[in-house]
Formats: structure tokens, C-alpha cells, sequence
């Protein structure tokens, strides 16, 4: 799925994210754009169900970029996802890449997902004092996606104060 570069990896260690995140994106849904990509090749970690064992993986992570309702930029990171050669569709990456796009991601180069955006469901995680912003879920975004809501319709009409009878036409009611 990615074109891996050669060398060794120059972000993170472990399972510390690519990027220092400061501020925590509010919770709920968000439009998103992907700004950057961040690939490490030959990174060993824990075997699944290890203590002791470790193995060697080519890892990937995406960084988004969201504009909150209060004008706010945050940034939110995905979690680590191992890169396969074969895309496995029970692989985190491949059920996240499909979600993102609705199109298979076999042979997809991760790239041209940079600058994409993504409707994405922002949740809280808590561990100890700090609360960190992760993403429950992945989706494009929806043809009209940022248009006025009908709440906010609504609003505005209540702004615009109370119909009087006599402001209606019985040949063109509002209803």
C-alpha cells in the first residue's frame, strides 16, 4: 500500500505518536484535512500477546488538521498501523484507509492521501491526568457537508422574529 522510503526512521519510538500534539480536539464529528504522513521502516515493537518477544514492522501514521466550531485549528493523530505487504482486509490500516476513501486501498499510494479530507468522530481517552484526542471512526465526507444544518436554518428564522397572519398568503402558506 505505501511506497516505504529506505533508511532508518527519523520520528518516534515505541508507540509515542510522530507528533507532539499540545491542544486536544473536542469531542464529536469533525471535517478534517490529512497534513502530513509519517512512515517508519524496520521499527521493532512488542509481539501481540508478548512481553518478552519483539518483531520487526514498516509502520504508518496519519496527521489531520480540524477547524473546531469555536474557530480553533486542532490536530489529531491516528493511532500506529502496521504496513503489510499483502493489504489484509482485517488489517487496522486497510479497514482505515477503506473507511477514509469507500474504494479498496490495495496498491494505493499513501501519499495521494495527503491533503484528502475525512469526516472523522473524535473521542476522549483518559490516562491518568491527561486526555487525549483519538479518532473513533473514518469516513469521506458527504456531498453538501458544511452547509447550513437545519438547526441552524431554524435559528435563524427565530431571529427573524414571528410571522403575523396577516404576513401570510393564504394562495402560498409557508408550509
Amino acid at each position: 500500500m505505501a511506497i516505504l522510503g529506505k533508511g532508518e526512521a527519523t520520528r518516534g519510538v515505541g508507540n509515542r505518536p510522530a507528533w507532539e500534539i499540545n491542544d486536544t480536539a473536542p469531542q464529536g464529528p469533525a471535517k478534517a484535512r490529512c497534513t502530513d504522513i509519517c512512515e517508519q521502516n524496520n521499527v521493532e515493537v512488542l509481539a501481540y500477546m508478548s512481553q518478552t518477544q519483539y518483531k520487526t514492522v514498516d509502520r504508518i501514521s496519519f496527521l489531520f488538521e480540524i477547524t473546531a466550531l469555536d474557530g480553533q485549528t486542532y490536530q489529531v493523530t491516528s493511532r500506529w498501523m502496521n504496513i503489510y505487504d499483502n493489504m489484509d482486509p482485517k488489517s487496522h490500516l486497510y479497514k482505515f484507509v477503506f473507511g477514509w476513501t469507500a474504494d479498496d486501498p490495495s496498491g494505493v499510494d499513501t501519499e495521494t492521501l495527503r491533503g484528502k479530507e475525512a469526516l472523522l468522530t473524535i473521542t476522549h481517552y483518559k490516562s491518568g491526568d491527561n486526555v487525549y484526542a483519538n479518532i473513533g471512526s473514518i469516513m469521506p465526507v458527504p456531498p453538501g457537508y458544511g452547509l447550513p444544518t437545519p438547526s441552524a436554518v431554524g435559528d435563524a428564522a427565530l431571529a427573524a422574529g414571528p410571522v403575523a397572519d396577516a404576513d401570510i398568503n393564504p394562495e402560498n402558506p409557508p408550509f
